[in-house]
């Protein structure tokens, strides 16, 4: 399926495995670069070794949602890396918002959980 998506910079939380896994390794066939996020880094390296190993542009970012301070520093580190950040989709085994910034997201696209619902934030 192609979701017109080639070239976006995404972000998943929770992609060391389960569903975020699934979510970044399906936004990486869509050609997107996949920022992998999740609090273990050994799990995070792992899901994108993986998804590397096959051609994608992935990697790891070792991030808590949970703490407020490491969620900026994340953003921070991506868009100064990637120079921006398209996509945001938040799938951490346990959450607590935290306030996300709206500067790396004002012309993105957010993807809710599922991956069924796609909204625009611009």
């Amino acid at each position: 399926m192609d979701l017109n998506l080639k070239g976006r910079v995404a972000v998943v939380t929770g992609a060391g495995a389960g569903i975020g896994e699934a979510i970044a390794g399906a936004l990486a066939s869509e050609e997107c670069s996949v920022w992998l996020a999740d609090r273990d880094r050994a799990a995070a390296t792992s899901a994108a070794t993986a998804l590397s190993s096959h051609g994608h542009a992935a990697t790891a970012l070792v991030v808590d949602v949970a703490d407020a301070a490491a969620v900026f520093a994340a953003f921070a580190q991506v868009e100064k890396t990637a120079g921006r950040l398209d996509i945001l989709s938040t799938r951490p085994a346990s959450f607590r918002p935290v306030g996300l910034p709206t500067s790396p997201l004002r012309n993105g696209i957010a993807l809710r959980a599922s991956m069924s619902r796609v909204s625009s934030i611009a």
